[in-house]
């Protein structure tokens, strides 16, 4: 229980006081192999498959790796944690025509209902048993930080796909 409310705690200051972004040249692919790597023993002990498709040039945007990880971190371990009965989760990305760069996270859970879809980031907004209605609030707030775009699509039954666009583009601090 001591844990859970460190959690807890740990997850409100992320989200009331937002750690200062210090941008530099982030390849998108390196930041998503990390993040599947910490989340693929949680993955495995659910029977859930983590697929990747990433291009074979590197995906750079201007922006905090670290931050930028914790976004995927959160989306992921999301997916995993949805599918009890196993399942498989797909992580791509790439660079748009529009100068952006993609990153596209679907998995093949329950789903989310048109209803809840409209409040999942909102602050403490949750369906997990358990959770803290943070994690989305706190991606929303990195993705809108990086002038990014966050969209989750999603029906009961047919799984989620979460949709984070960023510029792209190299350079120094911002």
């Amino acid at each position: 229980e001591t844990d859970r409310i460190d959690e807890i705690l740990a997850a409100l200051l992320s989200f009331s006081r937002p750690s200062e972004i210090h941008k530099e040249s982030c390849d998108l692919t390196t930041l998503l192999e990390e993040s599947v790597a910490l989340v693929s023993i949680q993955a495995r002990a659910k029977g859930v498959e983590v697929r990747t498709a990433f291009p074979p040039a590197p995906v750079v945007v201007n922006a905090d790796g670290s931050q930028l990880k914790q976004l995927f971190l959160n989306v992921l371990l999301n997916a995993v944690q949805a599918m009890d009965g196993g399942g498989t989760v797909s992580v791509e990305n790439a660079l748009l025509e529009n100068g952006k760069a993609l990153v596209r996270i679907t998995d093949t859970g329950p789903g989310i209902t048109e209803e809840d879809l409209e409040k999942v980031f909102d602050p403490f907004f949750t369906t997990k048993k358990g959770g803290t209605g943070l994690g989305l609030s706190i991606c929303y707030t990195i993705v809108k930080a990086h002038g990014g775009e966050i969209e989750l699509r999603s029906r009961p039954g047919e799984g989620t796909a979460v949709l984070v666009t960023l510029p792209a583009g190299l350079g120094g601090a911002a």
